[in-house]
C-alpha cells in the first residue's frame, strides 16, 4: 500500500463496505511495522495536518506542538488498540495473532483518522469522535473474521477493545484540543 489511491479504497471500503475489506485484510500477512508505516501513520498524518490549519489561532508554535502530539498520540493509541486485542483474545476463545490484532487495530481507526478532516473547521471536531464511533462498530465486524471470536464471546471482546479505543480517542482529543467547541487557552 504504498500511493495515496490505494490508501483512500481501503479507507473507503472500510467505511462503505466493511465486509469485503475484511476479507480482504484477512488474506495480507503484512508486518505490523508495515501497517503502521504505510497504513496508520500517513492516515494519522491527516487529521493532524487539518488539525494544524484549523486551529492555527492558538498560535503557531502551540498549533505544531498540537498537531505532533495528535499523531503521536493516535499512532501510540492504534499500538495500544492492537495490544488489548492481543492479550485479551485467549481470554474470549480467540486465536492469538499478533498481525491479525494489530491489523485489527489500524483499520477500525479508520473513520476515525478519516473524519480528522473535519479539524479544519474546530467546531465540528465532535465529528471526529463520532467517526470513531464508527470505528467501534468496524472493530465488532472484523472480529469475528481475523480472530475468529466465537459468537458468544464477541459482544465481551468488542466492549474490551472498543473500550481502549473511546478510552483512546477521549484522551487524544481532550489533550489536543477537545471534542467539542475547543477554547482558546
Amino acid at each position: 500500500m504504498k500511493d495515496w489511491s490505494s490508501r483512500i479504497a481501503r479507507a473507503r471500503n472500510l467505511v462503505f463496505a466493511s465486509d469485503r475489506a475484511w476479507a480482504d485484510i484477512l488474506e495480507e500477512k503484512e508486518p505490523p511495522a508495515g501497517i503502521f508505516l504505510e497504513y496508520v501513520l500517513p492516515m494519522a498524518a491527516v487529521p493532524a495536518a487539518a488539525h494544524l490549519l484549523g486551529f492555527w489561532y492558538y498560535g503557531f508554535f502551540s498549533t505544531i506542538f498540537r498537531a505532533f502530539l495528535w499523531l503521536g498520540l493516535a499512532v501510540s493509541g492504534v499500538w495500544l488498540t492492537a495490544k488489548v486485542i492481543y492479550y485479551s483474545s485467549p481470554h474470549f476463545n480467540s486465536i492469538t495473532d499478533e498481525i491479525r490484532s494489530y491489523q485489527l487495530a489500524a483499520y477500525s481507526y479508520t473513520p476515525f483518522f478519516a473524519a480528522g478532516v473535519a479539524y479544519i473547521f474546530p467546531f465540528l471536531s465532535l465529528f471526529v469522535f463520532l467517526g470513531g464511533l464508527y470505528g467501534v462498530r468496524l472493530l465488532s465486524k472484523g472480529l469475528p473474521l481475523l480472530m475468529e471470536t466465537p459468537a458468544d464471546r464477541q459482544s465481551g471482546f468488542v466492549l474490551a477493545a472498543g473500550a481502549s479505543m473511546v478510552a483512546v480517542m477521549l484522551l487524544v482529543a481532550h489533550l489536543t484540543g477537545g471534542i467539542f467547541w475547543p477554547s482558546k487557552p
